[in-house]
């Protein structure tokens, strides 16, 4: 797969797709979505390893509603193909509140979701992921 193209996500090490949400901040969520389509509409299988705090992205109301919208609208389609998230944890959150997060997301997404503790663990569990 060709990840040129993609303006928010790094899918420069390819099937390990990297999301910095600094870059979200920046880019915005339509380009996010539109490089998720384009993920998906190739169907090749990846693993997302998620760095940055959501925190840092300072995303409109609107945003994150269209975001959470879409990833329910694309369920099945995203569980197709990405065979695992993988996030940072963030030091400033309480633990246990973001382990109750993720495995709402697990739930939501269909997929694993799991949690580590710096990017290089991210991209360690996610890579295995897609081994």
């Amino acid at each position: 797969m060709t990840t040129d193209n993609l303006s928010v996500l790094d899918g420069s090490g390819f099937p390990l797709v990297r999301l910095d949400v600094g870059r979200l901040a920046t880019s915005g969520i339509d380009a996010m979505i539109a490089d998720f389509e384009t993920l998906l509409a190739d169907g090749t299988q990846f693993a997302l390893s998620v760095r940055g705090r959501s925190a840092e992205t300072k995303q409109a109301h609107d945003d994150q509603k269209r975001w959470i919208l879409w990833l329910k609208e694309n369920r099945s389609r995203m569980a197709a193909v990405c065979l695992g998230f993988v996030s940072v944890r963030d030091a400033a959150t309480d633990r246990a509140v973001q382990d109750k997060q993720i495995a709402g997301l697990q739930a939501m997404l269909g997929f694993p979701a799991l949690l580590a503790e710096d990017a290089a663990e991210a991209d360690r569990i996610a890579a295995g992921l897609v081994a």
